[in-house]
């Protein structure tokens, strides 16, 4: 379910010059519209009450600046429209598709004698932390991810980098 989540705030996000930020704020109805506050005017609940305000305020410009230097998307002479990048879009779909997978105990892998360490992990202990597992995967053994292995050098080099090396 979060992971469906992910993929529709995404789809939102880069749709911010049409409905996005009516989905993604108030979310969608029976017919997969935008549900808006004018749809159902009797019931302004404490929760539409707070999707309103969040509709209202919230920064969709810093939004949309995320996606621009993310590489997402590229501002284009008309100043109300972009355009995605296909291999980053993808990369990014690829990405928050198996983000999580890592979570399955059953899938945690055990650091390899002949890798020595990865990520503050030694040789023969099971990686336990989910991102790091993932990462250690993506570099010694991405032919188990199909989406991974079809994407672009670059965009492989921008997931591993999300998956290991984020310790602030």
């Amino acid at each position: 379910q979060r992971t469906m989540g992910a993929f529709f705030s995404f789809f939102w996000l880069m749709r911010l010059g049409l409905e996005g930020p009516d989905s993604f704020s108030y979310g969608l109805n029976e017919e997969w519209q935008p549900r808006l506050p004018k749809d159902d005017p009797g019931s302004l609940t404490d929760e539409m009450k707070r999707r309103i305000n969040f509709r209202q305020n919230a920064d969709w410009n810093a939004m949309h600046k995320l996606l621009e230097d993310a590489g997402i998307v590229k501002q284009t002479t008309v100043a109300s429209e972009s355009q995605h990048d296909p291999e980053r879009t993808l990369a990014m779909l690829s990405l928050t598709a198996y983000h999580d997978i890592m979570k399955v105990q059953a899938l945690l892998p055990t650091v390899d004698e002949q890798h020595g360490s990865w990520c503050g992990f030694k040789a023969g202990e099971v990686i336990d932390d989910h991102d790091a597992a993932l990462g250690y995967v993506l570099q010694h053994y991405p032919d188990l991810l199909p989406s991974f292995l079809g994407l672009p050098a670059a965009a492989q080099k921008s997931i591993r980098f999300t998956q290991c090396n984020m310790e602030y």
